[in-house]
């Protein structure tokens, strides 16, 4: 049984003299920008992440690889589905 998740990977072309690097960083992160004018319960998977007021932003922290749905909850609500695929921060920005 494989219990290993690749994290990163990275090919990197050594045939030219120089100093090379390779950083690898945490888990994907989703910044919740909150300009719709209203305070919002943020969900993430039907999961409780947090509440937002207006001009707000939050994260959403070491996001796993797959499929998320997101939803903003007030008397006017928003739903976006983010695919997180790459170990890069997303957003999602509510007007």
């Amino acid at each position: 049984m494989n219990t290993t998740t690749e994290v990163d990977s990275k090919e990197l072309d050594t045939s030219s003299e120089g100093i090379y690097s390779w950083v690898i960083d945490d888990p994907p992160d989703i910044n919740v920008q909150n300009y719709s004018g209203y305070n919002l319960t943020i969900y993430m998977d039907d999961e409780l992440m947090f509440e937002i007021i207006d001009e707000e932003n939050r994260w959403i922290m070491n996001v796993s690889y797959s499929e998320h749905l997101l939803k903003a909850l007030s008397t006017d609500s928003a739903t976006i589905t983010i695919d997180v695929t790459d170990n890069t921060d997303y957003s999602w920005s509510i007007e």
